[in-house]
């Protein structure tokens, strides 16, 4: 807890990467009111047009168990930035968690090719030819 709040206090309460560890922490302990009340506030920042995260809300249902949502806000945020490996992981776990095992194969191995092309393009400075940057799969 010592952690979060030393991210909190860096990057603020309403950052998605805090909102994410805090919903792996509170999934972790079991705290399910504490991951309703993270997913309620994310929710009505949504609604007032503040642009959540929507792998952060994917995340929340998630720790919920409720995977089908899950699954939908995955999918919004894949719309948004098609090349974002972590929303395909969780997908992925999503979909393995409903016993989707065809799907959940396909988006771990769509993360692992976007991951592998983040870390080229981040050591080296050059931009890798990846199914995802020629729009095959």
């Amino acid at each position: 807890r010592a952690l979060l709040q030393l991210v909190a206090s860096m990057v603020g309460e309403d950052d998605p990467s805090y909102l994410g560890a805090r919903f792996a922490l509170d999934a972790s302990t079991g705290d399910s009111v504490a991951v309703k009340a993270l997913l309620e506030r994310l929710l009505k920042r949504e609604a007032a047009g503040a642009g959540p995260s929507f792998y952060t809300i994917g995340q929340g249902y998630e720790a919920l168990g409720d995977y089908e949502q899950a699954i939908l806000d995955h999918n919004k945020a894949i719309e948004i930035n098609p090349q974002h490996s972590s929303a395909y992981n969780a997908r992925a776990y999503a979909y393995a968690a409903k016993g989707d095992y065809d799907r959940a194969i396909a988006d771990y191995n769509k993360s692992v090719v976007d991951f592998e092309a983040i870390q080229e393009t981040t050591l080296t400075g050059n931009t890798p030819v990846t199914p995802a940057a020629t729009g095959t799969r």
